[in-house]
C-alpha cells in the first residue's frame, strides 16, 4: 500500500490540493462504478438515431444499430406527488468515460456542438427500470453545482404528432417528448360579455433537432388520449436556448375542428391511434414512409457560402448521409429531386424574383445540383430565402441571406 509520502509524490504535478482529491475521489468511483446498485446499463442517441421509435417503453435497445451503449448511475433526488411537478432524477456518467469523452459521437459535434449545444443536453436515453424494463428519457440539464458532474432527465410520455406543410409536400412527423406536469391555476374557460373560449394552458419540451424545430408558433397539435373530439392546443411561445438542446413550448387550449382534423378510432386500420390536427387543410396528402429519415438518414445542403448576391447565379448541392454519418448520396441515383425558393415575409410573384435553372443539373451531370438567380433589388438586402430539396422521403430546409452584389 501507498505511504502518504509516496502518494503526494504521485499527484504533485497535478495542482492544488483540491485538485488531487478529485483525481483521487474520481479513481475511487471508477472502481467502484460497478458495484453500485444505482448503476444501469443506458443508450444515448438523438432523435435521427433512434431506430426503436415505435414504442414508449418495454423495447431492447442492445439490439439497436444506431444507439450509443454507455453505464450511468440514476440517482433519484425528489420524488413524485401528485400536487407537484413530475419529480426529478439524475444520470452520472462514468469519471473515466466522462474525462476521456469517448462516449460523445463524432455526429454529436458535427450536428450539434457547433451551435452550441453541450454534450449530452439534448440527448435521449434509454434507462431500465427495477425490472429491467426500458424507458425512454430526455436529458434535460447539467447539475453544474455538484463536484461530479450530473445530469437532469425527464422520462418521455407523450409522442408529438403533427403535419410539416410545404407547397409541393406534406409530411407526417412523430417526436417523443415531455408533457409537463406543472400545476395550473386557471379554470380552464374565460367567459366574456359577448363569448366563452378556452383558457387552459400547458406545457411540453421536445429534445431539439431540425425536425422539432418545424414546430411555430399558432401551430395546432392533439395533446390527448385517443378519443372522439380529443384536446387540442395551438403553441403560444416557444424557447430553444434554455438551455440549448431543449425546446420549451407553451401551448393554450384550442378547438376540435373534425373538418381539419384527422383522428382515426377504427381498431381494425392500420393507421389507429393517429391523430393530426390540420391534416385535411390541403390537398397533398401527407407521406406515410419515413424509413430512411428514422434509421438517421439526412440531406445536408451544401453551398460555398449561404449568401444571395443580388442579381447573381446561386449553385446548391444536396448529399445524403446516413447514420454513421456516411455519403451515400449513389444509392439515390434513381430518386427524384426537387428544389422549391421562398422569399420570406414578401407577397410579390415570387417566380419573377427567384428563376431557377431548370437545364443546370442536366448540364453539369449531378442532378443533385440545383442553380438559381435572384433578380431583386436593393430593397430585399436582409431578407431571406428559404430553399428547399426533397428526395423521397428526405427533405430539409436551409435559410439563405440576401446581400449587395
Amino acid at each position: 500500500m501507498l505511504s502518504f509520502d509516496d502518494m503526494k509524490q504521485m499527484y504533485s504535478n497535478v495542482g492544488t490540493v483540491g485538485q488531487q482529491l478529485k483525481i483521487m475521489s474520481d479513481e475511487v468511483i471508477q472502481e467502484t462504478f460497478d458495484n453500485d446498485i444505482q448503476t444501469r446499463q443506458c443508450y444515448i442517441y438523438d432523435y435521427y438515431h433512434d431506430d426503436q421509435s415505435d414504442l414508449e417503453y418495454g423495447y431492447n435497445p442492445a439490439l439497436s444499430k444506431t444507439k450509443i451503449p454507455v453505464k450511468l448511475k440514476f440517482i433519484v433526488k425528489t420524488y413524485k406527488s401528485m400536487s407537484k411537478d413530475d419529480p426529478e432524477y439524475h444520470i452520472m456518467f462514468e469519471p473515466d468515460v466522462w474525462n476521456s469523452m469517448s462516449c460523445k459521437p463524432d455526429w454529436f459535434v458535427k450536428n450539434y456542438e457547433k451551435l452550441g449545444i453541450k454534450f449530452p443536453i439534448g440527448l435521449y436515453v434509454d434507462i431500465p427500470d427495477d425490472r429491467g424494463i426500458y424507458h425512454r428519457w430526455i436529458i434535460m440539464y447539467s447539475e453544474v453545482a455538484n463536484q461530479f458532474p450530473k445530469f437532469g432527465v425527464l422520462r418521455c410520455n407523450y409522442l408529438f404528432t403533427w403535419i410539416k406543410d410545404h407547397d409541393v409536400y406534406r409530411h407526417k412527423r412523430k417526436v417523443w417528448g415531455i408533457e409537463a406536469t406543472q400545476n395550473s391555476y386557471t379554470s380552464g374557460v374565460w367567459t366574456g360579455d359577448k363569448m366563452t373560449i378556452f383558457d387552459e394552458q400547458g406545457k411540453f419540451y421536445l429534445p431539439w433537432s431540425q425536425i422539432a424545430s418545424e414546430l411555430r408558433h399558432d401551430k395546432r397539435l392533439f395533446i390527448s388520449m385517443l378519443q372522439e373530439e380529443p384536446w387540442v392546443y395551438r403553441i403560444t411561445k416557444v424557447k430553444n436556448t434554455s438551455p440549448k438542446g431543449i425546446i420549451t413550448f407553451t401551448v393554450k387550449q384550442d378547438i376540435y375542428e373534425p373538418e381539419h382534423d384527422y383522428v382515426c378510432l377504427d381498431p381494425n386500420d392500420e393507421n389507429y391511434g393517429e391523430m393530426y390536427a390540420d391534416y385535411y387543410v390541403s390537398d397533398i396528402v401527407p407521406d406515410e414512409n419515413l424509413d430512411d429519415v428514422k434509421n438517421g438518414y439526412k440531406i445536408v445542403i451544401e453551398a460555398v457560402n449561404y449568401n444571395v448576391k443580388i442579381g447573381a447565379s446561386k449553385v446548391l448541392t444536396a448529399k445524403i448521409f446516413d447514420a454513421e454519418e456516411n455519403d451515400v448520396t449513389s444509392d439515390y441515383s434513381t430518386s427524384e429531386c426537387v428544389w422549391s425558393f421562398e422569399l420570406v415575409k414578401v407577397r410579390e410573384i415570387q417566380e419573377e424574383l427567384i428563376v431557377v435553372d431548370d437545364d443546370y443539373s442536366s448540364k453539369d451531370g449531378n442532378k443533385f445540383k440545383c442553380k438559381f438567380k435572384f433578380n431583386g433589388d436593393e430593397k430585399y438586402i436582409g431578407h431571406n430565402i428559404n430553399a428547399t430539396c426533397m428526395i423521397d422521403n428526405m427533405s430539409t430546409e436551409i435559410s439563405l441571406d440576401i446581400v449587395a452584389l
